[in-house]
């Protein structure tokens, strides 16, 4: 699919240091598929802005870690890309809803499934 047919994706920085910030907005920007938005500071609300903005793909620095997963976990289609302070490091976050056929019911299912689910939680912690 060529670029002049798809629409520019919404994305939000915030919580980071204004020079990665700046860098990383100046990245997204040489994109024509990014549409760069700054998130505004305290005065906005970060899930009330992504919202508003209709918001894709949310930059965070770690610090903004928990609300940016409070706005992923309702909106399922939302990635947040987390950044450490000085650009070194970063995770992807998403959350993607899993449906799985298991079959007939039987002893083994339900371990299985009970297995599955005493994974550690929240996921985002297992590396």
């Amino acid at each position: 699919m060529r670029d002049e047919f798809l629409t520019p994706l919404p994305v939000l920085i915030a919580g980071l240091p204004p020079m990665t910030g700046d860098l990383i907005g100046a990245l997204l920007e040489r994109d024509p598929l990014a549409e760069v938005h700054q998130h505004g500071g305290a005065g906005e609300d970060l899930v009330v802005e992504v919202d508003r903005l209709g918001i894709r793909v949310l930059i965070v620095g770690a610090e903004r870690l928990e609300e940016a997963h409070a706005a992923a976990s309702s909106r399922p289609m939302l990635k947040v890309l987390v950044v450490a302070a000085d650009g070194g490091d970063s995770e992807l976050h998403e959350f993607v809803p899993v449906r799985r056929r298991l079959g007939e019911i039987s002893a083994d299912t339900l371990e299985r499934t009970m297995r599955d689910a005493a994974v550690s939680w929240p996921p985002w912690e297992r590396v």
